[in-house]
C-alpha cells in the first residue's frame, strides 16, 4: 500500500516576520547609529509610530463599517453554532462542564473577532515605557507589528483580502502543550461535542419510538 506524503505546514512570512521583528529592532538599533536624543531622530520615530496607530485604527473602523453593511447579506446572515471554552468563573458544581455551546450570525462573530485589534493597553504601556524610561525601542516595535498584526488576521483576511476561512477560527495549538502531556483544546472541544451528540441519541430514538 502507497505511503501518503504528509503536507508540509504552509509557511506564513508575516507571522515569521512578527515573531522575530522584536528580537531584532532591540538588537539592531544600537548598530543604526542614530541618537534617540536627536529631536529629528525622536520626534520621527514618534511620528512614525503616531502614523501606524492611525492606520490600526483607520483600518479597524472602515472594516467594522463593511462588516456592518454587509450584515443583511446570506452569507453574513447565517447562524452558527460552535464550541467555546466556559470563563471559570462560570463553571459550578451544578453546570460542571468546561465548555458550551454558543450561537451568534456569522457577521456578530465577525465584529467579536475584529474587536481583538482594538486593544489599547499594550499602546498605553508603550507610550508610558516611552515617556517614563525614555526608551525609544518599543515605539519602534509597535510601529511595525500593529500592521503585521493586521495582516494575520483572519477577519482582515476574509474581508480585505478574498481568502476563505472557515469560521469558528482554530486557535492553533500551544507549543508546550506536547511536553506537558496535555491536549490541544480543539481536541478537548471536539471529545466534548461529540459527547453531546451522543447524549441527544437516545433521547431522538425515545421521540421516534413515542411517535
Amino acid at each position: 500500500m502507497a505511503q501518503q506524503d504528509t503536507p508540509m505546514p504552509e509557511f506564513d512570512i508575516v507571522k515569521t516576520i512578527s515573531t522575530f521583528l522584536p528580537f531584532i529592532i532591540l538588537w539592531g538599533w544600537g548598530k543604526t547609529g542614530l541618537d534617540a536624543a536627536d529631536p529629528v531622530v525622536l520626534w520621527s520615530l514618534r511620528g512614525l509610530f503616531l502614523l501606524s496607530q492611525l492606520i490600526n485604527f483607520g483600518v479597524v473602523f472602515l472594516l467594522e463599517k463593511k462588516i456592518n453593511s454587509n450584515s443583511q447579506t446570506k452569507e453574513n446572515s447565517k447562524m452558527m453554532k460552535y464550541v467555546i471554552k466556559r470563563p471559570q468563573n462560570e463553571i459550578t458544581a451544578e453546570s460542571p462542564d468546561e465548555f458550551a455551546y454558543k450561537e451568534q450570525r456569522v457577521f456578530e462573530y465577525d465584529l467579536e473577532q475584529l474587536a481583538q485589534l482594538k486593544a489599547y493597553m499594550p499602546l498605553l504601556i508603550t507610550v508610558g515605557i516611552h515617556l517614563y524610561f525614555g526608551a525609544i525601542q518599543p515605539l519602534i516595535i509597535q510601529s511595525f507589528s500593529g500592521p503585521l498584526r493586521l495582516l494575520e488576521n483572519n477577519i482582515v483576511k476574509i474581508h480585505y483580502l478574498g481568502k476563505e476561512i472557515e469560521r469558528p477560527f482554530v486557535a492553533a495549538p500551544s507549543p508546550f502543550a506536547g511536553l506537558l502531556g496535555t491536549k490541544p483544546e480543539k481536541e478537548l472541544m471536539d471529545e466534548w461535542d461529540a459527547q453531546q451528540q451522543q447524549k441527544k441519541k437516545p433521547n431522538q430514538n425515545a421521540n421516534k419510538k413515542t411517535d
